[in-house]
């Protein structure tokens, strides 16, 4: 229901639409039977080569005039033990996931002993962003250290932590953490690649607001799904009651539209992250 009605009443559903039609990956990627092999050349003349070779690890090669500058896969730019993987990495590691043919990263736990990043089903320049992003999660604190994070930010300031009793709330905290502290990453990636090589690598999108407007749509995303859980919590909970003879009436919107603020509105809405000078969160 919200995957459409809520982008729809927001004015953003033919962007949002687009975005899912785009990040949908091939059957043939997902079951490895597709190799990834994306390249794109820049109107500097920079050349994007994006490949796996035969154990399925990703190069992400940048060359100018045959030469080649770096591969960001193998470089300062990706985090402290994170290797680039396809599909088909996964498949031959017996490391199943639901995710499998699109863009994230994973961390080591019970059942993977690797850090990993792993690259979807790249087709056009406006896979490029979606791949940065993943390598700005490289960087991104762990779980258990970005929770300390957000306690200790609602410690100092607990005006600003109004989510605590929500339903959900302390998860749609964590995800928004863990988002925006990918996005201003990747943003940073994005900056010193421009200073050290020439080459902005967000070219594709033509202006800040184009990259902007993309951002907050992922963001988005995060907040939709955050949203109709709640409300049908709310719903539960309402024809429990209902059943042992409340007459409460419906929820109202403000009852689950409460995660605007961590998502892509008040906290993309004014300065930070979508800064590219000072590349930083906000």
């Amino acid at each position: 229901m919200f995957e459409e009605a809520r982008p729809r009443s927001e004015g953003v559903w033919d962007e949002f639409r687009e975005i899912v039609k785009q990040s949908e990956p091939s059957i043939e990627y997902k079951e490895g039977k597709k190799r990834l092999h994306f390249t794109h050349r820049f109107s500097t003349g920079h050349n994007l080569e994006v490949s796996e070779n035969d154990e399925g690890l990703v190069s992400f090669v940048i060359s100018f005039e045959g030469k080649t500058l770096i591969d960001l896969s193998k470089s300062h730019f990706i985090g402290p033990g994170y290797k680039v993987v396809s599909p088909s990495y996964l498949i031959s590691h017996n490391i199943v996931s639901e995710k499998i043919g699109d863009f994230y990263t994973s961390v080591p736990d019970n059942d993977q002993e690797e850090a990993l990043i792993v690259m979807g089903d790249m087709r056009s320049p406006y896979h490029i962003l979606s791949a940065i992003h993943e390598i700005g999660h490289s960087w991104v604190p762990n779980i258990p250290t970005a929770k300390e994070t957000i306690l200790d930010r609602k410690q100092k300031r607990p005006v600003d932590a109004p989510h605590s009793h929500v339903p959900l709330g302390e998860k749609a905290e964590l995800i928004s953490y863990l988002e925006r502290t990918a996005w201003a990453a990747a943003l940073r990636i994005v900056r010193v690649v421009k200073e050290e090589y020439g080459l902005d690598l967000f070219e594709s999108f033509k202006s800040r607001e184009k990259i902007r407007k993309q951002i907050m749509l992922s963001m988005a995303s995060y907040r939709y799904d955050l949203e109709e859980k709640t409300y049908m919590n709310a719903w539960k909970l309402l024809w429990a009651e209902r059943e042992k003879g409340s007459t409460r009436k419906s929820p109202k919107d403000s009852e689950w539209d409460v995660f605007g603020d961590l998502f892509d509105k008040k906290a993309f809405s004014q300065k930070g992250l979508l800064n590219f000078e000072a590349g930083e969160e906000s």
